[in-house]
């Protein structure tokens, strides 16, 4: 039976001896709960980004087929302190054309309440880690206990771990949820309890039937680095034509729109 997640205080309030008298199944219902909150804390990140960089009077910009602000996150937070600390003669022209009753004294107001909000969920990203440290100890304590990930889109499957640095075809941005109640089993008692497919990159050794159709990871006249994703500087990100060094052979290939190497052949 599915169990409720836990409340978040709960969780947070969760002691290694109290973790030592539970079940594989329970500490993952804490690990659930953390990660509900882990991407409502993305979610409401990139709404109060938006606010920041609106209160900056930053305008979008096209990039391929996106439009997207010309700060990153880093850069706008330097950039509201900057403002805060020490504030321009005059407002903005960008500002005034929106708002031309603002002075100074409102505009840099706007931008240090935004920025304020902005840095609150850091706070709270930290008041989750000792919860989150404590977990993860108990879970390496014991040796480790099989865990089933689903991923959340229309053709999702079950993963072996949430990390992509374990699974090549998982993301950083990949949205998933924990399936706690599995947690413990073995492949066989899993899948008698869910009807997704399994990934067969996590999975390798399960059943046919269960695993995932995927086209073999490289191919004899491409590079293994070929679809690969790649973390561009700002500069890169800000050019219509990307390009980025390949992590298997080195050299500067085009990258996708969605910063994916392309195909190319062997070095």
């Amino acid at each position: 039976m599915t169990l409720k997640l836990p409340a978040l205080d709960e969780v947070l309030a969760v002691t290694a001896e109290r973790l030592t008298a539970m079940t594989p199944v329970q500490i993952d219902y804490m690990n659930a709960r953390l990660s509900e909150e882990h991407y409502r804390l993305l979610e409401e990140d990139g709404r109060r980004f938006e606010r920041l960089c609106t209160a900056l009077g930053e305008e979008k910009v096209q990039r391929g087929r996106r439009q997207v602000w010309p700060l990153s996150p880093d850069e706008a937070r330097r950039k509201a302190a900057r403002l805060v600390a020490e504030p321009p003669a005059a407002v903005p022209p960008y500002i005034q054309r929106y708002d031309f009753l603002a002075t100074v004294e409102t505009y840099v107001s706007r931008i240090g309440r935004a920025l304020d909000a902005l840095n609150a969920l850091d706070t709270e990203r930290e008041r989750m880690r000792p919860a989150q440290n404590l977990l993860w100890g108990e879970f390496r304590r014991r040796g480790g206990w099989s865990r089933f990930f689903l991923v959340m889109n229309d053709n999702g499957h079950i993963h072996s771990t949430d990390s992509p640095g374990m699974c090549g075809s998982l993301r950083p941005t990949t949205r998933i949820n924990w399936l706690p109640d599995l947690s413990g089993m073995t492949v066989e008692e899993a899948v008698t309890k869910f009807e997704h497919n399994l990934c067969s990159r996590c999975f390798p050794g399960a059943p046919v039937e269960y695993r995932e159709r995927q086209r073999p990871a490289e191919a004899d006249d491409r590079c293994k680095g070929s679809g690969s994703y790649v973390e561009l500087t700002a500069e890169q990100a800000r050019r219509v034509s990307k390009f980025a060094a390949c992590p298997e052979c080195g050299r500067k290939v085009a990258v996708t729109s969605t910063w994916k190497i392309r195909k190319h052949p062997p070095k």
